[in-house]
């Protein structure tokens, strides 16, 4: 949960970059006044975000049974990905408390510079006492909005993780909450050295009973913008509704 990980928590891709990165890189830092960087413990988290948040009071007056994200990567460029620098592109499911499962792109995390890899990552009751993460070995197109779904479909109590038309993992019985109260959906970035990422979303809650699709938004508020300094950030101009930014790193590769 992006919420959570700006305070107190690690997310899964951040412990899988810790596992291989040295000491010596955990320490580099870029962004104004080096503020980013890919430093995590439990208690700190040093990563970069250019999201939009959609924070709901919870059941019974505004809860959501999933999200879906349309995410279109047109730049991928991780210089320290052999150290366990990552990007990731993404979308968020939370369960404030009860843990959160997120799904999307990522490039870097010792994989490779510049491709972007589908992956989905979850934990039940916070990082520190255990999470599920898989990353695709194949790779989606860049400059083409690529699908994502997370959902509890009827009679709910299962969650379920889709890649385009196809389910990827399906969660147990109230593994998880039924219903979620906090959606996010953009940029993370763990990365000790500048990585270079531009890309823009479009994005839907799925409401319930009807589970019809809907802006970012209920009746009591809509989501609202949180850019990390040295991180550029804007509403999609090809579907400028609540959700839907557009975000990237601002400088360019020499």
């Amino acid at each position: 949960m992006a919420s959570a990980r700006l305070g107190a928590a690690l997310t899964a891709v951040a412990l899988l970059a810790v596992a291989v990165m040295g000491a010596s890189k955990a320490d580099a830092r870029w962004g104004p006044k080096e503020n980013c960087s890919a430093y995590v413990t439990e208690t700190v988290n040093h990563h970069c975000y250019a999201i939009e948040e959609l924070e709901m009071a919870g059941y019974p007056k505004e809860y959501v049974s999933g999200s879906v994200a349309y995410i279109d990567t047109t730049q991928m460029n991780i210089p320290g990905w052999t150290a366990g620098d990552f990007v990731t592109n993404e979308e968020w499911v939370d369960f404030n408390p009860g843990g959160w499962i997120e799904t999307g792109q990522i490039g870097g995390a010792g994989v490779d510079c510049c491709s972007a890899h589908p992956f989905l990552a979850s934990t039940t009751g916070g990082i520190e006492h255990g999470f599920y993460f898989y990353e695709s070995p194949g790779t989606l197109p860049l400059y083409a909005y690529n699908h994502f779904t997370i959902y509890d479909p009827p009679p709910r109590g299962t969650w379920h993780v889709y890649w385009g038309c196809c389910e990827v993992k399906t969660y147990g019985y109230h593994e998880f909450p039924t219903w979620s109260n906090e959606l996010q959906a953009g940029f993370e970035g763990g990365a000790g050295e500048q990585p270079y990422n531009w890309g823009r979303d479009e994005v839907a809650s799925i409401v319930p009973p009807n589970d019809t699709w809907a802006a970012y938004e209920t009746l009591f508020r809509h989501a609202t913008p949180f850019r990390s300094p040295g991180m550029c950030l804007e509403r999609n101009p090809e579907a400028p509704a609540w959700g839907n930014i557009l975000w990237g790193t601002c400088k360019a590769p020499n």
